[in-house]
């Protein structure tokens, strides 16, 4: 099957008419007839009906139609993902990421980008992230990698991962204890982490406000040395954790039920050259971590 076959029948049906869709398409009107009969030929089904000089689309038609744009949309962003393998692009990008996407998402599409594009130059800030959203916002950062979906209306966002949060405590803590009257170790107020912990706490019926707060910074890795030491308790991410609690340096308190997604974000009306880079070497490195 012909990808022109597909595109001809979506731009009669977007046009409703043959003559405009031929007109579009820079084809003669026979010729886009001719097309739509051969992908009906092919599907073996008629795909368009006519009714008092209206075009309307048979069941199998709607069903085409819908796929149709589906395949077209994955072949340009094919053909731009391929012009871009085939170009020496070069240039700079600034990535912002907080604290679990920087850490946990961001080696594996660094290691992509430096792979395919090796004349790009990368700037990484690290930041929480309500500050990372302001600086892609304001255009001070191109993309962003985030633990809370943005709200702005002009900024562009997907899906990259997800974790869950727990709260852990150093290994000698007593078993049974009551964990909401301990001291804590806790993330900056505008972190990812901190919102949700916020959130789970509620959860299961805890003010986050009724807390006793130790110390609060927005480093983990220095959250994970004191809480090992029995300098408080921590609300962490799952990902951040895991190793300690195997090797035993850490002890599982709680398991919230908080489950946080992490997000890729940038402005919708970003013109920069590396854009659509930057967005397959993204989606490839997700794609390697399922």
């Amino acid at each position: 099957m012909d990808i022109k076959y597909l595109d001809a029948f979506v731009n009669v049906v977007d046009l409703k008419s043959f003559t405009l869709a031929a007109t579009r398409l820079g084809i003669s009107q026979p010729g886009i007839s001719k097309q739509v009969q051969r992908l009906e030929a092919e599907l073996g089904t008629r795909l368009i009906a006519r009714s008092d000089g209206e075009l309307l689309l048979t069941e199998a038609g709607q069903l085409t139609y819908q796929t149709a744009r589906m395949l077209l949309a994955q072949w340009e962003s094919l053909q731009g993902q391929c012009a871009l393998l085939s170009q020496d692009v070069s240039g700079r990008v600034i990535i912002g990421a907080s604290t679990i996407p920087g850490k946990h998402y961001l080696p594996a599409i660094l290691k992509r980008l430096q792979v395919l594009y090796p004349h790009v130059h990368v700037e990484v800030q690290l930041d929480d992230s309500e500050a990372v959203l302001t600086a892609v916002h304001a255009g001070r950062v191109d993309i962003g990698l985030v633990g809370a979906q943005p709200e702005s209306p002009d900024l562009l966002y997907w899906r990259i991962g997800s974790d869950q949060l727990v709260i852990v405590g150093s290994p000698d803590l007593e078993e049974g204890v009551d964990w909401r009257r301990l001291p804590f170790v806790l993330r900056e107020p505008g972190s990812g982490t901190r919102r949700a912990a916020e959130t789970g706490l509620r959860e299961v019926g805890v003010l986050p406000e009724s807390l006793s707060c130790f110390l609060q910074t927005n480093d983990t890795d220095l959250i994970l040395t004191l809480v090992k030491t029995g300098l408080g308790l921590a609300i962490l991410s799952n990902q951040d954790t895991s190793l300690p609690l195997e090797s035993g340096d850490l002890k599982l308190v709680e398991v919230l039920p908080a489950h946080r997604d992490f997000y890729a974000v940038q402005r919708r009306d970003s013109a920069h050259p590396l854009r659509e880079a930057m967005v397959d070497c993204i989606n490839a490195a997700l794609m390697t971590r399922e």
